[in-house]
C-alpha cells in the first residue's frame, strides 16, 4: 500500500498537498505538480503568485534563443532557484572551515550550479539561434 499526499488547502484550481515522501508541500494545478519540495508558507506564496499572474503573458527574456514560457515553467523554475539557493546557503556556511577541503567545496559548488543551470534549461528550452554568416 502507497502513501498519500494529503490535500492540505484548495484555491480554485490550485490545490496544496503535503507530500507523503518528504513531508514537505506541493502545489497543483489537477493533477500536474508545479512546485515541490516547498514549505507550506512557500506553497501559499506561489499560490498567491499563480493566481494573480493567470492572465499574464511571459515575453521571452531579451536574449537570443529564449522564447515565451508558461506560468509553469517559470513557477517550476522559480522553485528551483529556491531550492538552488538553499544549499548554497549551506555551503556557504561551510565556506570558512578549517576541517574542509575548500578545493572540493569549490567543485561540489561549481558542479551543484552546473545542475541547476542544466535543470532550468531543460524547462526553458533555449533554442539555437541565427548569426549574422548565416545571412549569406
Amino acid at each position: 500500500m502507497s502513501a498519500q499526499n494529503t490535500t492540505v488547502l484548495e484555491e480554485g484550481k490550485y490545490t496544496i498537498k503535503q507530500m507523503a515522501y518528504s513531508g514537505q508541500f506541493g502545489v497543483f494545478e489537477g493533477s500536474e505538480l508545479l512546485v515541490e519540495r516547498a514549505t507550506l508558507e512557500d506553497a501559499k506564496r506561489y499560490v498567491v503568485m499563480l493566481k494573480a499572474t493567470e492572465s499574464v503573458q511571459h515575453k521571452p527574456l531579451p536574449v537570443k534563443g529564449y522564447s515565451a514560457q508558461s506560468l509553469s515553467n517559470v513557477v517550476r523554475v522559480n522553485g528551483f532557484k529556491d531550492d538552488e539557493e538553499r544549499i548554497l546557503r549551506k555551503l556557504d556556511d561551510l565556506q570558512d572551515s578549517f576541517y574542509i577541503d575548500q578545493r572540493w567545496l569549490a567543485i561540489g559548488r561549481t558542479q551543484l550550479e552546473q545542475a541547476f543551470m542544466a535543470i532550468n534549461r531543460s524547462i526553458f528550452k533555449p533554442g539555437r539561434v541565427n548569426i549574422q554568416e548565416d545571412e549569406k
